[in-house]
């Protein structure tokens, strides 16, 4: 009997046969999963990975085998994703070849210094000089940036207004101790982009220059602003579904006049809004709109004198929540029901609520509240409540007791 060679069992797997589209599908897949604290040992604090919230990368998929290797690397769409956390001069060179792969796939990049990272390794700065270069040849093809640095400019300023054709997401977040940022003349060239529609303000400069707010669709600013100027800038955007506010100084709304409810300003395609600061954000913003489509919504650290506006607001905007988060220093739980009863709310499938007054009162639902028979959602939430009000007042008498 004439021997057959052994075939070798990795040519006979199934996966073998799959179209070359399927496996970049699939491969595509596994590099938008989350951080696997389990996952190689080479990714520690200094890394470079297809995103910022995953621990994995196209380089480790090339190391299966010679077909899936060539498959790879010759696939652009599989590197046009790339998050450099913590920079070093030793991953310069992959980042090159991470570009060169990516060929002429639009970009989404991710650039991070940990807190205080850049005063613990003196590396970190002219890695990250470095790095900033090679994105800077290819800033015609940004979609997406997320620069989170300190005491390193990005290449922005270097860039003539109008090239950015095709960015359409930007974050930019700078410490700086040593020079003046530029914050003004970075936004005017990113704004400047015909596709621009979601932002992330995180260092303060003049919003009301250059800024094409009818094409944004999401907003995020964590520096104060004058409201009224807001409110008029943000009317023309007509296609905003995201807005997040974080405004902690009083400066300029001491002047201010609360808006007469007539002046209210609607927002149709607003589908989640997030306001965190202190009692005239909520006053005033809360006042001041009307978003019907509204489904998400976040109050962070509102004061319960704000109960009156939120419900004007909620009768205004005629709109049923699907979730809803609520953090407050002086709420106190007993009136939580005045909260929890405004309509708009008894549909809302996702509440989370934290009382700082009361550190024991903290109520944190999701969907895997199992509501009784014939009981709605919110029904079930207002009974848990009512349950821990119980349970923690009986302990309370017990303690006072003794």
């Amino acid at each position: 009997m004439e021997k057959q060679p052994l075939q070798p069992f990795f040519n006979s797997s199934p996966i073998n046969f799959l179209p070359d589209e399927i496996l970049i599908e699939i491969c595509q897949l596994y590099l938008g999963l989350g951080w696997d604290e389990s996952g190689p040992s080479a990714l520690q604090a200094s890394n470079v990975t297809a995103r910022y919230s995953t621990s994995w990368t196209p380089v480790l998929l090339t190391h299966v085998c010679r077909a899936w290797r060539k498959l790879i690397s010759s696939t652009p769409t599989m590197w046009s994703s790339i998050a450099i956390h913590n920079p070093r001069l030793k991953f310069i060179p992959l980042v090159r070849l991470w570009l060169q792969c990516a060929g002429k796939s639009l970009l989404s990049i991710s650039l991070r210094h940990g807190p205080g990272w850049v005063y613990r390794d003196p590396q970190t700065e002219p890695a990250t000089i470095a790095v900033l270069k090679l994105l800077n040849n290819r800033s015609h093809l940004w979609k997406s940036i997320d620069f989170n640095i300190q005491n390193v400019l990005p290449p922005l300023t270097n860039i003539p207004t109008g090239s950015l054709h095709v960015l359409e997401h930007a974050s930019i977040y700078i410490v700086s101790t040593m020079h003046q940022t530029p914050s003004d003349n970075m936004w005017a060239i990113i704004h400047s982009s015909p596709r621009i529609s979601s932002v992330q303000w995180h260092t303060r400069f003049n919003i009301f220059q250059n800024t094409p707010w009818e094409q944004l669709k999401s907003i995020k600013c964590s520096f104060s602003v004058p409201i009224d100027e807001f409110l008029h800038s943000l009317q023309f955007c007509r296609n905003l579904e995201v807005l997040d506010w974080t405004c902690w100084s009083e400066d300029e709304f001491d002047i201010l006049v609360p808006p007469s409810p007539t002046t209210s300003v609607l927002f149709p395609a607003l589908k989640k809004l997030q306001l965190e600061g202190f009692e005239g954000v909520f006053d005033k913003l809360l006042g001041a709109i009307n978003v019907p489509q509204i489904t998400t919504l976040t109050l962070d650290h509102i004061v319960s004198k704000c109960l009156q506006a939120f419900r004007d607001f909620m009768a205004c905007s005629r709109c049923t929540l699907e979730s809803f988060l609520l953090s407050s220093p002086d709420i106190l739980a007993m009136d939580l029901f005045n909260w929890l009863e405004i309509p708009g709310l008894s549909l809302a499938t996702d509440v989370n609520i934290f009382l700082y007054a009361e550190s024991r009162y903290n109520f944190d639902f999701d969907s895997d509240l199992e509501p009784e028979p014939n009981q709605s959602y919110m029904d079930a939430v207002v009974a848990e409540v009512k349950k821990f009000i119980t349970e923690n007042s009986k302990s309370q008498s017990i303690e006072e007791q003794i």
